[in-house]
């Protein structure tokens, strides 16, 4: 059941005494947007939000903050499905190169420098 999963996987999410609990959240909830992408995400985007506001450990802010913007922007990145569920920074990467690609980009005719 959706509700017995989110609240397990929200749970995990606050245990930041345990990084690996924290960080495989994060997984399984990239997991579940790219396996059932219509189901309501709102609730436990607010405990990715948390962990990338509050956790005192950068790497995992970091995963948060692309898991955050794949609940929020899912439409726009596609990910691929992970041979090795072990590997959780495959999936963080895809995430990760798709954001910077569609959002940070620079067309080569704005480049910063020249605009200063």
């Amino acid at each position: 059941d959706q509700k017995r999963t989110f609240d397990a996987l929200e749970m995990c999410l606050h245990r930041s005494d345990i990084p690996g609990f924290v960080e495989s959240a994060l997984y399984t909830v990239a997991e579940c947007k790219d396996r059932y992408p219509d189901l309501d995400y709102s609730g436990i985007l607010k405990s990715v939000n948390e962990v990338e506001r509050d956790n005192s450990n950068p790497s995992l802010r970091y995963k948060a903050y692309l898991v955050s913007m794949y609940l929020s922007h899912g439409a726009d990145i596609q990910v691929t499905t992970v041979s090795d569920p072990q590997n959780h920074e495959y999936l963080f990467k895809q995430i990760a190169e798709q954001l910077e690609q569609k959002y940070l980009a620079f067309d080569g005719e704005n480049d910063v420098a020249e605009n200063r």
